[in-house]
């Protein structure tokens, strides 16, 4: 050993001088012949040398052949044992190298390290068994206690959707009253200043000044004097004077018909009756109570049978308005039972039917809307107000299971089977409808299955770690982990 390792270095010496001689005579050969020519005697002397020691150390390497197996790119063979499995070794740099015991790679001499146990084909049929196989969690009993866990036996039971939603309370539109000017003109003066303000009957809504309105008073006085003049004559009257009277006495029935059509109040009548005068800005009063919904003219603003100047209705007569996905009008197609609460009146509740035949789906938010009547609303309850809603759906009987024990991730909804003695299998499962406690298990679970109700998201996190050591291993797929 001591003689290789001579050579060993002596070779290197060599070839670092020969190369160094031939860069020399290359480039000082052709400019002084006397160092060429010393330089290519040196260079045939290391010549020799080199050769010598090429020569010495085949005869080296020939008698190392039986010792030392000589690298090549296919594998080495490896010895088993007695039992099918060895303990291979490789570099780490040259994986073309594998050797049954430690030692340093052949080509590079760095030390190598362990690969791990070649199984057998049995074996890695067994292992692929395994990695194919659900993650399962084993609890101890001891552990078991300290969770908490607790398991249920699902089955058939009947299910009773609730929805939770809210309603806007609106006024009854079929109850509404609109109060619009029957001559043009524009308004003086309001006798409402917003929208939920509640009005009485005889009540003034809006002062209106209108020369129309002016022009039929005038016409009203005229008939009234023509009336005057044909009965102020202290002597009987002839044929021909009863046939006029009576034909003025009818054109003033008329006017004052036409007068109380176009909403003059009584007080105005009256007063050109009494007083022979026009009121030339006619208050307009309410003819029932109720909450104004609308206001559509201010004061200065011109007024029309075209232009209505507000609405108001009566608070006895509301409906709500209740808002839906549309995902969930399919559950309310056989209808179902409404029941509207307020946190302002913690004792007062209304419960009706509910219909979506009438649904209509807002385009921008995409949400459905359901107008419900609603009767003896309270007084304190204006339009506008945001109310609670709960929808009760008429439900069907179905594989249900508690909502708690539903473990719901990004990658689906999953339950942890009990597979008895302690040891537990993360499941997926396919939901229903669901009511207040539990949900339907439409696929996934059979009746009978034993679930775990409290504690399953410590079990779940469990199986998350278990699954992340599969995986690492090779053996586990997305849905192994939670």
């Amino acid at each position: 050993m001591k003689d290789r390792a001579m050579l060993g270095t002596g070779a290197a010496a060599v070839l670092l001088l020969s190369a160094v001689v031939g860069v020399l005579a290359m480039q000082d050969s052709a400019t002084d012949p006397f160092i060429g020519h010393a330089l290519a005697s040196s260079a045939d002397t290391m010549a020799h040398v080199h050769a010598a020691h090429a020569n010495h150390n085949s005869h080296m390497h020939g008698a190392m052949a039986e010792a030392t197996p000589a690298p090549s790119a296919a594998p080495i063979a490896v010895a088993k044992s007695a039992d099918g499995a060895a303990t291979q070794y490789t570099c780490p740099m040259h994986a073309n190298i594998l050797l049954s015991k430690a030692g340093s790679c052949p080509i590079c001499g760095m030390r190598l390290v362990k690969v791990g146990v070649q199984q057998s084909m049995q074996e890695q049929a067994a292992g692929m068994a395994s990695a194919a196989a659900p993650v399962t969690i084993d609890v101890a009993d001891s552990v078991y206690r300290q969770l908490g866990v607790a398991v249920e036996v699902i089955s058939h039971q009947a299910l009773k959707p609730v929805i939770q939603t809210y309603a806007v309370l609106e006024s009854d539109q079929g109850r509404a009253t609109t109060a619009t000017p029957k001559f043009e003109g524009w308004v003086k003066r309001l006798g409402v200043s917003a929208v939920g303000e509640k009005v009485r009957r005889g009540q003034v809504l809006y002062d209106f000044y209108s020369a129309e309105a002016q022009q039929r008073q005038r016409d009203y006085i005229d008939l009234l004097t023509r009336r005057d003049s044909l009965t102020s004559g202290g002597m009987s009257a002839t044929a021909g004077q009863n046939n006029m009277l009576t034909s003025v006495a009818r054109e003033i029935v008329r006017m004052r018909d036409r007068l109380h059509e176009a909403e003059i109040p009584n007080a105005v009548i009256d007063r050109l009756e009494s007083e022979r005068r026009i009121t030339e800005v006619i208050p307009v009063t309410a003819l029932a109570d109720g909450v104004v919904s609308a206001i559509n003219v201010r004061v200065g603003g011109t007024a029309g049978p075209n232009q209505p100047v507000l609405t108001y209705s009566d608070p006895r007569g509301t409906s709500v308005t209740v808002t839906l996905y549309p995902d969930q009008l399919p559950q309310l197609a056989n209808g179902g039972q409404l029941t509207i609460t307020s946190d302002a009146l913690p004792g007062w509740r209304a419960r009706t039917a509910l219909r979506v035949g009438a649904a209509e789906v807002d385009p921008v938010t995409r949400r459905a809307r359901v107008r419900v009547p609603l009767q003896q609303v309270p007084a304190t309850l204006v339009a506008g107000t945001v109310l609670q809603a709960s929808i009760e759906v008429r439900g069907n009987t179905g594989l249900a299971a508690p909502r708690d024990a539903v473990l719901r991730t990004g990658h689906g909804n999953f339950v942890m089977v009990s597979l008895g003695n302690g040891r537990f299998a993360p499941t997926e499962v396919q939901l229903g409808k669901e009511d207040a406690e539990r949900v339907e298990i439409t696929d996934g679970l059979e009746d009978g299955a034993a679930i775990a109700v409290n504690g399953q998201f410590l079990l779940g996190a469990e199986a998350s770690l278990a699954a992340t050591r599969r995986r690492m291993s090779g053996g586990a797929t997305a849905k192994d982990v939670l």
